[in-house]
């Protein structure tokens, strides 16, 4: 599985490792599972500077584009 949703907040399910990258809608941090132990990433998104009528669109691809991703540990 390559996307996935889960309840709660991130820091209940993974350990955060580094920061990845960082840009103007928020950071990607490389994380840790706290169950399984896999590393994946996570993007933290700046919620206060999105516009949603224009920005869903965006985010939607951006979520089908990640969804392709192959996992290179």
């Amino acid at each position: 599985m390559l996307f996935s949703e889960t309840n709660g907040k991130p820091k209940d399910h993974y350990d955060i490792l580094d920061t990845i990258a960082s840009g103007p809608l928020g950071l990607t941090k490389r994380v840790r599972n706290k169950f399984s132990g896999c590393i994946r990433s996570l993007k933290i998104i700046k919620k206060a500077l999105i516009d949603l009528q224009d920005d869903t669109k965006f985010f939607m691809k951006e979520i089908a584009m990640l969804r392709t991703l192959v996992n290179f540990n």
